[in-house]
């Protein structure tokens, strides 16, 4: 079965980024497609998985899917090789959640920068002046975000930030 994707650019016109890859002298191909159209649980859990994360049920991820502001995912072909979403209330407060590439694209083809460029564009035009833009990173990704123009927590104005995990939440 085909899936239809929306490839209309959201990140300046470039929506599709070519690689040549040689292998044993052989060159290849691969194409990687940009898309903001929001992506299914089934694709989300399989990148969720793919990264190590934990697996919600699909009716949780459908709905979490749904309440996004903005998704932007990149596809080799049908598959899903990497996304990241962004939640808030759509105008001070926005948070970029879920930034997965799949391990075997990881660290190679730029997917994760390019994901956070369409994100960064969406935001440019959504958030007011006086918002906040928040990152979660996955424990050992800090320094990506950190290239990326995000600060470091604490600072000498900024607390640590904080979570707290749904177990915690449960004694209350």
């Amino acid at each position: 079965m085909a899936i239809e994707k929306n490839y209309s650019g959201i990140f300046g016109l470039q929506r599709r980024n070519t690689s040549l890859i040689y292998t044993s002298g052989l060159k290849y191909i691969m194409a990687i497609i940009y898309t903001d159209e929001i992506i299914t649980a089934t694709e989300y859990n399989e990148l969720r998985n793919s990264v190590g994360w934990s697996v919600p049920t699909n009716q949780c991820a459908e709905q979490a899917l749904a309440h996004s502001l903005y998704i932007c995912s990149a596809y080799q072909g049908q598959q899903i090789v990497g996304s990241g979403r962004v939640v808030g209330d759509g105008s001070l407060i926005f948070c970029i959640m879920d930034l997965m590439v799949h391990p075997d694209f990881q660290h190679r083809y730029g997917i994760g920068v390019r994901i956070l460029h369409n994100i960064f564009h969406y935001l440019k035009v959504h958030a007011c002046p006086e918002a906040d833009i928040l990152g979660m990173a996955a424990l050992g990704r800090e320094r990506f975000y950190e290239k990326m123009g995000f600060v470091i927590r604490p600072t000498d104005s900024l607390g640590a930030g904080m979570v707290m995990p749904y177990a915690e939440l449960l004694k209350y």
